[in-house]
């Protein structure tokens, strides 16, 4: 047994230029109402990927109750960030952020009468799920699962997140990567797709308890690589937290193990917050490390959530060695702050 472990994916990081008006389409159309955090600070710990200047920015965590991870919705407020960028199948970096539905043949119905961008046919894929692709208005591409997970009933067919399609150069390289640091392993045989691309399916290792473990629900990691090579990568060009697809964020508790364990690997922590980084209403350690593409993963152990701001309600979970899931009231108290659009 491992000295840290990964509980799901906590939320995926899309920069865009008006993140009050990004979320409320994501609410809308996608689910994600429920804000944990609405903060405005200067992200100091980001010059790195930031062009060694510190930057203002706008951050909105929101959450889908249907279970899932959520959505880090940013924006620059200290520079006009640059466009989304034209990714393509197969490009270094995210290519898509992978939702669940309960209800796939009505969530394709629902998105083909919005008139939404690149709306794909119903597919399978090699697990045998039902899924297909579309593009948020800010040419974001996304792709929906048919999976009955459900950890709350909202009213949405559409849920959280429950993973990422991601372009690699080296698809057994990223594997062994996924293994030793992230604890994901192969899900079935790496395949050819009718386009020439080499494809497979990543998994957790083991089921891992945490306070927000039934929350984010199951994941499933989907690595696609173009064996001819010469992709580009999808961050060349950009800051952190320009328009598009910023990082992979994994829920983590045991952080100094885990930091430990990366730099005796030689893939230490390129940003560290050491120990505890407050959200304004939310608090916690991160740290980023680089896959061999580049493509930038988060991670994060919580130490504070708030419930009710207004009576001082918030859940501290900074210390605990195991955790527990959070009990459902915790959730329903939570559902109360759900907007609707």
């Amino acid at each position: 047994m491992s000295d840290y472990t990964i509980s799901g994916i906590q939320q995926i990081g899309v920069g865009v230029k008006d993140a009050t008006k990004a979320w409320h389409w994501y609410a809308k159309h996608f689910g994600f109402d429920l804000s944990i955090f609405d903060d405005e600070a200067e992200a100091a710990l980001m010059k790195k990927y930031t062009g060694g200047q510190a930057h203002k920015r706008k951050a909105i965590l929101a959450m889908n109750l249907k279970g899932g991870g959520g959505l880090e919705i940013w924006q620059y407020t200290s520079r006009t960030p640059s466009d989304s960028p034209k990714v393509e199948v197969g490009d270094l970096g995210i290519n898509q952020i992978i939702l669940r539905s309960s209800a796939i043949e009505e969530s394709h119905a629902y998105f083909q009468k919005l008139g939404v961008d690149q709306l794909s046919a119903l597919e399978k894929n090699s697990l045998g799920q039902t899924f297909f692709t579309l593009n948020d208005p800010y040419g974001n591409a996304f792709k929906i699962i048919g999976e009955d997970y459900q950890f709350m009933n909202t009213g949405h067919k559409i849920g959280g997140v429950m993973g990422a399609s991601m372009g690699v150069s080296n698809i057994n390289k990223t594997i062994a990567f996924y293994e030793k640091f992230l604890n994901y392993v192969q899900n079935g045989e790496v395949y050819t797709d009718e386009q020439g691309f080499e494809r497979v399916w990543l998994k957790p290792k083991q089921k891992v308890t945490s306070a927000f473990s039934d929350l984010l629900g199951p994941t499933q990691l989907e690595l696609v690589c173009d064996p001819k090579g010469g992709r580009k990568n999808s961050f060349e060009g950009r800051y952190w937290g320009d328009c598009g697809y910023i990082h992979i964020c994994f829920d983590v508790q045991g952080m100094n193990h885990l930091r430990a364990k990366c730099e005796k690997e030689n893939n230490a922590f390129e940003v560290d917050s050491e120990n505890s980084f407050d959200m304004g209403e939310a608090a916690g350690q991160f740290a980023y490390i680089e896959d061999a593409d580049k493509t930038l993963i988060e991670l994060v152990e919580t130490h504070k959530v708030p419930i009710m701001k207004k009576i001082g309600w918030y859940i501290n979970l900074k210390g605990k060695k195991v955790q527990k899931t959070l009990p459902r009231f915790i959730f329903k108290v939570l559902a109360k702050k759900r907007i609707k659009l």
